[in-house]
């Protein structure tokens, strides 16, 4: 994401660089390694598994095709972490790959486009889990329209992203204080750009928090209704409704819990693009003197921004190994199917059309 010229570490008396600090560029370097591999790996299976789990039903459809772009969002923000570990261990002087003014270039803008195509999908994703809950009965837009809705966002994005460069005085490039590629402005129009990226990112946040606050709402209520109907019931009828509910119960606290993952990882940034604004360009006294803690000018955007998106992808093939049933049963009959009898995984026949957790979203 953008931040302001940090080419140029904070002026004291005394040149503090991040070799100065080798414990923490050697710690963060380590830990990015094993979120880009395992990342990488467990959203490649997901995807795979998603592309197969294919349902006739329109709603059960709808969901499978967000589940599978987010899917495809964190396999980006985990395979693409490689420059940053390269950097990290190289004390960030002259790193290989982005000195390379292509790569940086195309590095940059993705990772701009990225998090707010995630931030836009899980937005739709809770808009939509609350509609299914509010009117049970009434149909989801269509698949072609919501791929269209995604992919007119997904142009307007990247032609705000790139636009910019129009600018002679905006350009992206290799910021040392970051340790990555990002788009540096300057002028009226980087001010602009910044401001504006700053809301596109931080305003879906507060109705996702307000969304999932209400699906947790819906669902107790819907949970203390189905106990009562269900003591009030006998025979099978009653177990039946039981048993809906409990898929229903399912399926929104998967949600939910992915929402309240998301959150909790880009809080971070979220709170420094908040303080960012108001230090930087409410107060002219402070231009170009941004975080005047050296700690805070080498990590926070690096943290910010790359470390904890990149763990968010991390932790979502994991929410769907913990929550997904039918994920779990695939994935023990492809493990099996490579292994030898000794050492193959109990599995057990899961019907999707009655069982999968996230098929019952609609």
């Amino acid at each position: 994401m953008e931040a302001i010229n940090t080419t140029t570490a904070p002026a004291t008396t005394t040149s503090i660089l991040p070799l100065d600090y080798p414990l923490y560029e050697t710690l963060l370097g380590i830990a990015y390694i094993p979120i880009s591999l395992i990342g990488t790996l467990g959203n490649i299976v997901v995807i795979i598994y998603f592309h197969n789990d294919v349902s006739s039903s329109q709603r059960k459809e709808y969901f499978r095709l967000l589940f599978l772009l987010i899917a495809y969002v964190d396999l980006i923000s985990c395979s693409t972490l490689f420059p940053i570990i390269e950097t990290l261990f190289t004390g960030r002087f002259e790193p290989v790959l982005f000195t390379n003014k292509v790569f940086c270039l195309l590095w940059g803008i993705l990772w701009e486009v990225n998090p707010l195509i995630s931030v836009f999908l899980v937005a739709t994703i809770s808009f939509s889990r609350i509609w299914t809950l509010l009117f049970p009965l009434k149909p989801l837009a269509d698949k072609i329209v919501l791929i269209g809705i995604i992919a007119t966002y997904f142009t307007y994005t990247l032609l705000a992203k790139t636009a910019i460069l129009a600018n002679p005085f905006a350009s992206y490039e290799y910021l040392f204080g970051l340790g990555y590629c990002s788009l540096n402005p300057y002028g009226p129009a980087g001010q602009f750009f910044t401001i504006t990226n700053s809301i596109q990112f931080g305003f879906p946040c507060i109705p996702i928090c307000i969304s999932c606050c209400i699906s947790i709402g819906i669902v107790y209520k819907t949970n203390a209704a189905a106990r009562r109907q269900q003591a009030a019931s006998q025979g099978r009828t009653g177990r039946r409704k039981s048993v809906t509910h409990r898929m229903l119960e399912e399926a929104t606290q998967t949600i939910i819990i992915m929402t309240v993952v998301y959150l909790v990882c880009n809080i971070p940034l979220l709170a420094n693009f908040i303080y960012y604004v108001q230090f930087y360009y409410c107060s002219d006294e402070h231009r170009g003197d941004y975080y005047k803690s050296y700690f805070l000018f080498y990590y926070v955007w690096n943290v910010a921004t790359i470390l904890t998106t990149s763990v968010n992808a991390f932790c979502n093939p994991w929410v769907y190994l913990w929550r997904v049933k039918p994920y779990r049963e695939w994935l023990k009959g492809a493990v099996n199917s490579v292994l030898p009898d000794s050492l193959q995984f109990e599995s057990k026949v899961v019907v999707r059309e009655t069982e999968t957790t996230l098929a019952t979203v609609g």
